[in-house]
């Protein structure tokens, strides 16, 4: 896995389970969100989503992904189960 920065990361809930959970991180310096299994300490999947991303937020159903995109002034929403981009809202600066 390559070095990324840290800016924010997510637990993703696992209910039922005694397993340390997946997290989305913001790698800022490659401007992509990984989802990463902290059990196995293994990036599952990246999603390259623009310019400094630095805000992550999972939809209640986890279906949903949103990603504040600064360089871009957007909020993109990502499927979390084909990692394509669903919407995107421009927002201004952040």
């Amino acid at each position: 896995m390559k070095n990324f920065i840290l800016t924010f990361a997510l637990v993703v809930p696992i209910y039922a389970q005694a397993t340390l959970p997946k997290v989305y991180v913001a790698n800022t310096g490659d401007a992509s969100i990984s989802l990463v299994d902290l059990e196995a300490k293994k990036e599952l999947s990246r999603i390259k989503v623009g310019n400094k991303p630095y805000g992550i937020a999972l939809s209640l159903d986890e279906k949903l992904l949103a990603v504040g995109v600064e360089g871009e002034e957007t909020v993109k929403i990502y499927s979390t189960s084909t990692q394509e981009l669903v919407s995107s809202v421009k927002i201004g600066p952040m």
